[in-house]
């Protein structure tokens, strides 16, 4: 018998630290307009916590100008975007 292997989304803390601080929030209010505890924010930013669903729609609800790619990313997975100056486009 094999065992499943979860996938777990982590968030790109440098990235969600910088888009809270253009907003010029603190942690409690990032929560709060997230409708998330301040715990939550706080264990998810230091990697104590994985990001789950209300946290990364929370997210993506009070950045809307960020993508989710830019805030979060699957450990080991490498996505290449083709762009309009890419030679196999």
């Amino acid at each position: 018998m094999s065992k499943e292997t979860k996938q777990s989304i982590l968030l790109r803390r440098i990235a969600f630290e910088e888009y809270q601080k253009m907003e010029g929030w603190s942690d409690s209010e990032l929560a709060k307009r997230m409708g998330v505890n301040k715990t939550q924010v706080w264990r998810v930013k230091e990697g104590h916590n994985n990001p789950g669903r209300d946290f990364i729609a929370g997210a993506l609800k009070v950045f809307p100008e960020a993508s989710f790619d830019e805030l979060f990313y699957l450990p080991g997975v490498l996505r290449v975007r083709k762009t309009e100056n890419s030679l196999d486009a």
